[in-house]
């Protein structure tokens, strides 16, 4: 006759091993612009605090996921909608502490303060994500988003010192390395060179900004890495659903 303390032993053995027979579905679920994704996976696959740290590398996940803020679209090409999507820095002009005490076109003192936080936190950030371990499935997903990352840092960075001392050494090296620096450059230049009036100073800022952007996106026109997400999700046997809300 076997023991009782035995036979107890046993039956929590048997409880813990169907538990391990039979993993439990996880679910997650991120709230949109315009829409609802979901993620259902195995935690016997990959746990659920991997899995939600990974979840923010999705393409599908177009809002703030902390710490990173996110940009994001499509297009449509060939009759295919095709998805991109970056991590970029911290804004500068965001104010630490509500209701904002200053006003986000002049880089005053205050402007300035919140600035060099932000900066640093984008720096954080870029650490943080090339400390990340992800399946090597996802490395090219998160080489691609820790680039988009790092440039945004450094253009803010630029933006800073224009700001903060009026030195474009900065902005000008990082404008010609990805545009063919012309007649319409220098032009910018020269505006943000000479113009006193400080809320015109950042408006110019973001003119060069956004021109970066465009060189950018002209020199380098790949696009977030689908194929290596959709191998992933397969990989793991992961069911994702994806709800668009229509906005009339």
């Amino acid at each position: 006759m076997i023991p009782h303390d035995e036979r107890i032993r046993a039956v929590v053995l048997l409880i813990g091993y169907c538990s391990a027979a039979y993993p439990k579905q996880q679910h997650l679920s991120y709230e949109g612009i315009d829409n609802r994704y979901e993620l259902t996976f195995d935690d016997s696959r990959i746990s659920s605090d991997e899995m939600r740290q990974i979840a923010c590398l999705s393409p599908y996940i177009d809002v703030y996921c902390a710490p990173f803020y996110i940009g994001s679209g499509s297009e449509r090409r060939a009759g295919k909608v095709v998805v991109d999507k970056v991590f970029f820095a911290p804004p500068l002009d965001l104010c630490i502490e509500q209701p904002c005490t200053h006003d986000p076109e002049v880089a005053d003192d205050a402007f300035l303060k919140d600035a060099a936080v932000h900066l640093g936190e984008g720096s954080q950030q870029v650490e943080l994500l090339r400390k990340r371990r992800v399946p090597a499935v996802l490395e090219p997903v998160k080489r691609y988003l820790l680039d988009s990352l790092i440039r945004s840092v450094e253009g803010d960075r630029a933006r800073y010192v224009y700001f903060k001392s009026g030195e474009l050494g900065p902005m000008r090296q990082i404008l010609c390395s990805e545009c063919d620096c012309g007649s319409s450059e220098e032009a910018l230049f020269e505006q943000l060179r000479t113009t006193q009036d400080p809320r015109a100073k950042t408006r110019l800022s973001w003119q060069w900004h956004n021109k970066v952007l465009r060189c950018g996106r002209e020199r380098r026109p790949q696009r977030y890495p689908m194929d290596a997400w959709k191998r992933f999700i397969k990989e793991y046997g992961i069911t994702e659903r994806l709800r668009v809300e229509l906005i009339d």
